[in-house]
């Protein structure tokens, strides 16, 4: 299939003929709206990724993998927002400290919640994220 489809088609129909040209390499169908799914089209029809899987599913699967590797147990209100910080990331393929002023985080506590519960590892736990979700 031609980079140039995903061009003329809704990606949901990119998806839905990628589910039947290579059944066993198409794992679920993805919320139609979400446009990050995109990502997952290019990986696979790139040949970066061996498997059409949901970004969403992507990304909480390596993020599971994350919080085995970081060698420490998070508090639960920390995990909470680690957890907020990946939807997020799994929804708009990017998480910035500007988020914070924006719903879910900004209804409790925004940045200055996330600066109390992670100190100055807030940054570079962000930027870990963002590369580690996504790459």
């Amino acid at each position: 299939m031609a980079m140039l489809s995903l061009y003329n088609l809704a990606p949901i129909e990119v998806w839905k003929a990628y589910e039947q040209l290579e059944k066993n390499k198409v794992k679920g169908v993805p919320p139609k709206e979400l446009l990050t799914n995109i990502v997952s089209l290019i990986r696979f029809s790139t040949g970066l990724s061996d498997v059409l899987e949901p970004f969403t599913q992507l990304v909480n699967n390596r993020f599971d993998n994350w919080l085995k590797q970081q060698g420490k147990a998070f508090q639960p209100d920390q995990l909470a927002w680690l957890n907020k910080i990946k939807d997020q990331i799994a929804q708009n393929a990017e998480m910035t400290v500007e988020d914070f002023n924006y719903i879910p985080f900004n209804q409790e506590g925004g940045l200055l919640k996330a600066r109390d519960l992670f100190g100055k590892d807030l940054e570079p736990i962000i930027s870990e994220l963002n590369g580690y979700l996504i790459a």
